[in-house]
């Protein structure tokens, strides 16, 4: 299995740092984060926090000198176009998409 696959196989992702080290250089960083057993209140009502420790993987990709953009969206907001054409569930790569265009 490569990271690719591992990473979408992934439960509960969190995104550690997001990061220009320096001009032009893009460094990512998620977890793969745990659930608390425990419930607590939140603004929205009751939720199980996550965890992150030094236990859970890492997974860093670093982009060097080579991206134009990246896009950080809300997963309880996002909608993908009809017209979409990607591979993946938490990690996605497009080969056709309106932000591409």
């Amino acid at each position: 299995m490569d990271y690719f696959d591992e990473i979408n196989n992934i439960q509960y992702i969190y995104l550690h740092t997001l990061e220009e080290p320096r001009d032009n250089h893009l460094s990512i960083t998620i977890v793969a984060a745990k659930v608390a057993d425990h419930e607590e209140e939140t603004i929205t009502g009751k939720a199980n926090p996550i965890i992150v420790d030094k236990d859970c993987p890492r997974y860093e990709s670093r982009f060097n000198k080579f991206y134009i953009a990246y896009q950080i969206i809300n997963e309880s907001f996002a909608i993908s176009g009809e017209d979409d054409e990607y591979t993946g569930s938490i990690l996605r790569v497009y080969s056709k998409s309106a932000y591409l265009l």
